[in-house]
């Protein structure tokens, strides 16, 4: 009677072991996934069209109640599609992204992040890239004239020295930037600091112009809106 009372609880064990290994098994073989595609609103005030980001780009996968570790980091490919595997039922994820557009000193950065809840097999998911105000710094102008339409290529010098700006010419400035066709001028990664603008715009045999001055922060993006006499 003990021999099969062992035999019967070595048997017990060994189901048991089985049975926990399945599991880890099911877990490393999960079907549940997220598929999705990056997109970017190309815009600095979000008024743009959203569009699919056809590049490759680091997409970070974390639990929306932990947004201090990431579980996974994957690369998109070419079209900027992603997939996470092997992700857990009923789980609430946060799917992130950034990436940068231009170049040198004018590089503007972009970030998004989407929810997902994952009650299926699979869930689609489009993180929409924005203009990033909070990880960047730097100054964006909306430059209009004095009956309220907005001016492009207006000329924006920057200057470090109060006294060389009141020279009015942008001759010694440490650079410079123009409006687009929306008014809208945008300078990211500045050194922290107090910086003085000049703005000129020739219109005709008139010399329209403008004067600020500003204080820029190591974070964030100071958002004005001037009017050119």
């Amino acid at each position: 009677m003990r021999k099969f009372l062992f035999s019967l609880f070595i048997i017990t064990l060994v189901l048991t072991a089985c049975e926990k290994y399945k599991t880890i098994r099911n877990d490393a073989d999960s079907k549940l996934f997220i598929y999705g595609r990056l997109f970017i609103q190309d815009s600095i005030n979000d008024n743009g069209v959203e569009k699919p980001l056809a590049k490759e780009v680091d997409v970070f996968l974390r639990y929306k109640n932990d947004s201090a570790n990431f579980l996974n980091k994957v690369k998109t490919d070419a079209q900027g599609y992603f997939t996470f595997k092997n992700l857990v039922q009923g789980k609430t994820y946060i799917v992130s992204a950034s990436t940068e557009t231009g170049e040198g000193d004018f590089k503007v950065s972009f970030a998004g992040e989407s929810e997902v809840l994952l009650n299926e097999s699979k869930e689609d998911c489009t993180p929409v890239l924005k203009f990033d105000r909070k990880s960047q710094n730097g100054v964006f102008y909306t430059i209009k004239d004095n009956t309220g339409g907005l001016i492009n290529d207006c000329e924006a010098c920057f200057f470090s020295s109060r006294q060389i700006w009141l020279r009015d010419t942008c001759s010694f400035g440490l650079l410079s930037i123009k409006s687009n066709t929306k008014g809208m001028a945008i300078k990211t990664n500045l050194l922290p600091g107090k910086y003085y603008l000049l703005f000129k715009k020739q219109a005709g045999a008139l010399l329209l112009q403008h004067k600020d001055s500003i204080d820029i922060q190591a974070k964030g993006i100071l958002e004005r809106g001037i009017t050119l006499q």
